[in-house]
């Protein structure tokens, strides 16, 4: 069941456009994550479903209740959400009891209802015990949750994220990361998080939607989209991509044979691909597979990085100029200048009208191994 209904969610500022028919449903205890770069759009979205910009066209309903139609705008104390902001926006002057309590004052709810609700909130975060303290004697990753507590004490039907880890550091972050899908599966709680880091993303998404420019670009799992991206922008934006050209010549509903300057790839595809048509194959590093060799393939080992995890190669096609990333586990077992001999383990295919957006080579250009 849908929690959240979007459809046709349109905004400009000025001749710039920040959403453009955006369209979209969330259904109840999701933890929907929507990922794009800086200026796509996302807080924009984000501050539209709570009420703080109006919308130019478009219909949200939550709950089945339109909350924005046309010139209907249901205000954000009405609207049954809570927001975290990038920063936390906590009042300086009050103890954390007093901010989290600020929006049942409003509500004009009891004092003590507000102060059993707070401890409950307060609880839940991990916060019982500062109470009475101000918000300068509390670290960044408390002051999130602060503000995280103020909104879960109103029972907000969703919870709306706006980049609430990105001022943190990366152990923090990352352990904050565990506690808010922890407490989202253990509120049953329905969340929105926007962000532009795709490792965070696809770690606490059940679904992602990636918005390029205002545009909704895909919706689906981490795993279909970063499997099966609908453009080279998805593939791009979703961590680094090796693109190739090629003819289809053969296939089934499901994959099909790509002649290129790589030699045949076998790629897998969404339905039968007519042969002769031409298409840009997608091959994530991972599954770029290479071996030392003194045969006389044109590829060689460019450029090597040791990450701890993760050794990066950048391979470098020398009749073409092409240049691959390829990724193992661990330390490195290649070196720079050596010349290796490679194999694509798995591949996929761009749908026909994404294909027609990316320029030949446009991402062999200038790569790099980072």
């Amino acid at each position: 069941m849908s929690k959240l209904v979007i459809e046709g969610l349109c905004k400009r500022f000025g001749n710039a456009i920040a959403l453009e028919e955006v369209t979209l449903s969330v259904r109840a205890g999701e933890f929907f994550c929507l990922l794009g770069p800086s200026g796509s759009g996302k807080t924009t979205f984000l501050r539209i479903m709570a009420g703080l910009e109006r919308a130019d066209a478009g219909v949200i309903a939550l709950d089945g209740r339109v909350i924005t139609r046309g010139t209907k705008h249901v205000p954000p104390e009405e609207r049954q959400v809570g927001l975290v902001f990038q920063t936390g926006a906590v009042w300086p002057h009050m103890t954390v009891e007093e901010n989290v309590t600020l929006p049942l004052e409003l509500q004009q709810t009891s004092q003590g209802d507000r102060k059993r609700r707070a401890h409950e909130a307060l609880e839940t975060v991990e916060l019982k015990g500062l109470e009475k303290r101000k918000p300068s004697q509390l670290s960044g990753g408390q002051l999130q949750r602060v503000a995280l507590a103020r909104a879960l004490v109103t029972n907000p039907a969703v919870m709306l994220f706006d980049e609430p880890l990105s001022s943190l550091d990366t152990r923090l972050r990352e352990e904050l990361r565990a506690k808010l899908k922890r407490w989202h599966r253990d509120l049953g709680l329905t969340s929105i998080y926007v962000t532009h880091d795709q490792a965070e993303a696809m770690a606490m998404a059940s679904r992602v939607a990636i918005l390029s420019e205002g545009r909704l670009r895909q919706v689906g799992s981490p795993e279909e989209v970063y499997l099966k991206p609908a453009d080279a922008f998805v593939a791009h934006f979703l961590g680094q991509a090796n693109f190739v050209n090629g003819i289809v010549t053969s296939g089934s509903r499901d994959r099909a044979i790509v002649k290129s300057f790589f030699g045949n790839l076998t790629a897998r595809c969404e339905g039968r691909i007519p042969c002769g048509s031409s298409v840009t194959v997608v091959v994530r590093p991972e599954d770029v597979k290479f071996r030392a060799s003194d045969a006389s393939g044109g590829w060689r080992i460019a450029d090597v990085e040791f990450g701890g995890t993760i050794t990066r190669y950048l391979l470098k096609h020398e009749p073409t100029g092409e240049t691959w990333c390829a990724t193992e586990l661990g330390r490195p077992t290649c070196s720079s200048g050596r010349t290796v001999s490679i194999e694509a383990k798995d591949a996929w295919i761009l749908p026909p009208a994404a294909d027609e957006a990316i320029e030949e080579r446009i991402w062999g250009e200038g790569a790099s191994v980072g």
